[in-house]
């Protein structure tokens, strides 16, 4: 069965104590003034332990009323240095898990296609070796015995420079292997054009 009213919402249990203890700072300021020195002090004492323990009572009472940054009073009591209960902070704290369940299905997916993307790689890669060692001709062969180390002086104080050097040279090189297989496919199609338009034309003079 659903509560009649909502439960009183208070983001600190020092904010309940406080009233708590103004109620009864309050009781004993009505003690002093009623009660003058006069009055017998056993008398005094009862009457102040019977009044504060009704401040108790019914406080306890009411604490099922209470909510406490999301607890109940009682909980609240036993975790007084507890912050403040903040919507935003969960809704936050929400927002990061869902975004962690969608990284986790990414990073899945990624590690399922990881094989196929590495062999694809590779096999780009021996294409590209195949191609470097079928077209090796067009270097010249001065231009390779440039890009040759001399194992015999490797201990040379130089060796790192020219092992830089020949790497240059050697991506130059690639460039100029790449320009010139493309100019060489360029004029293959174009003959090819060619061959074609003409077989066209022979075909057209023996059917008129």
């Amino acid at each position: 069965m659903e509560r009649e009213h909502p439960k009183i919402q208070v983001d600190d249990i020092e904010d309940v104590l406080f009233i708590q203890n103004g109620i009864k700072y309050l009781i004993s300021s009505y003690i002093q003034k009623y009660l003058d020195g006069d009055t017998d002090f056993e008398l005094k004492s009862q009457v102040t332990s019977i009044v504060t323990n009704w401040a108790d009572d019914t406080f306890k009472l009411c604490s099922p009323n209470f909510e406490v940054n999301g607890m109940t009073y009682d909980k609240a009591l036993e975790e007084k240095d507890v912050e403040p209960f903040d919507e935003n902070l969960l809704s936050n704290l929400i927002s990061l898990e869902s975004n962690i369940d969608d990284m986790t299905l990414t990073v899945t997916e990624k590690r399922r296609n990881l094989p196929e993307i590495i062999k694809k790689k590779f096999e780009d890669i021996l294409l590209l070796q195949s191609f470097m060692k079928n077209h090796a001709e067009v270097i010249d062969d001065a231009e390779v015995c440039d890009m040759q180390i001399d194992s015999e002086r490797a201990d040379d104080e130089q060796f790192p420079e020219r092992v830089i050097q020949t790497y240059d040279q050697s991506l130059t090189l690639l460039t100029e292997l790449k320009k010139s297989t493309s100019a060489n496919l360029s004029r293959f199609e174009r003959a090819q054009t060619v061959v074609t338009d003409i077989n066209k034309c022979n075909q057209n003079n023996l059917t008129s």
